[in-house]
């Protein structure tokens, strides 16, 4: 009962809150915890007052493992009242992945056991921003995600903060 107040309460302020003015573009780097694979390099295009699109390029490497993965967002976008410049923003979307393993690091393989793919994933977002005075927004986000492939399958949830510069 609690949770269905809470979700209620939290859909009437989404509903009856306006957006904050947010960058027309902004482009930065967002640096998660590995279950996100790594750092990500991040793109956002307003389309409307209070949505955007995002989109990341991460990437993880090692002696014997690459990970590049492309994800895309769109985002919801509200202000956060008690604070002048900070946001607070919700969304959702999906992204792509390679990955090539080769187990040749070890002496006793060879190099026998290689194996490479493509991956799938669908992808939550929800986190809050502050946009300075001058040309700088700074971020803390959640993003859970769902793989759907042996190789990234199940929940990752990746954990992060963001530096972008905003520009028209």
């Amino acid at each position: 009962m609690k949770k269905g107040i809470f979700i209620l309460v939290l859909l009437l302020v989404a509903i009856t809150t306006n957006a904050q003015e947010i960058a027309d573009n902004t482009i930065g780097i967002r640096l998660g915890n590995y279950n996100g694979i790594g750092p990500e390099v991040s793109y956002q295009k307003k389309i409307s007052d209070n949505s955007r699109l995002e989109a990341g390029l991460s990437w993880r490497g090692h002696v014997n493992y690459n990970d590049v993965k492309l994800v895309g967002l769109y985002q919801r976008v509200f202000n956060f009242e008690p604070l002048e410049g900070m946001n607070w923003y919700v969304g959702a979307g999906g992204g792509v992945g390679f990955w090539n393993y080769n187990s040749g690091f070890y002496y006793y393989d060879n190099g026998r056991n290689k194996s490479n793919g493509v991956y799938f994933l669908a992808a939550g977002n929800g986190g809050v921003e502050y946009k300075f005075k001058f040309p700088l927004l700074v971020s803390f986000d959640v993003r859970p995600e769902f793989g759907f492939a042996n190789f990234r399958k199940g929940l990752d949830v990746d954990v992060a903060i963001g530096a972008r510069y905003t520009f028209n």
